[in-house]
């Protein structure tokens, strides 16, 4: 139980502070410089959800080929 509870903890912190600084960054820094930065946030993401689709889909695909053998 107490391992649950200072997981949940450690969960909550993590997303008080994550958005607590967004908060802090949308507030304090403009429009127009955050506006400019957007175009390298998407190409950063991008590679992020390639980068997760090849890591899913490769057990995926193991997965698939050892059944088919076996039937």
């Amino acid at each position: 139980m107490v391992t649950i509870l200072s997981g949940a903890l450690i969960l909550l912190a993590a997303l008080l502070l994550s958005v607590g600084g967004l908060v802090l960054v949308y507030r304090f820094v403009e429009v127009p410089l955050l506006q400019a930065h957007y175009g390298a946030t998407g190409a950063i993401y991008a590679a992020l959800y390639v980068m997760f689709g090849i890591s899913l889909g490769f057990p995926c695909s193991w997965c698939g080929n050892s059944s088919r053998r076996r039937g």
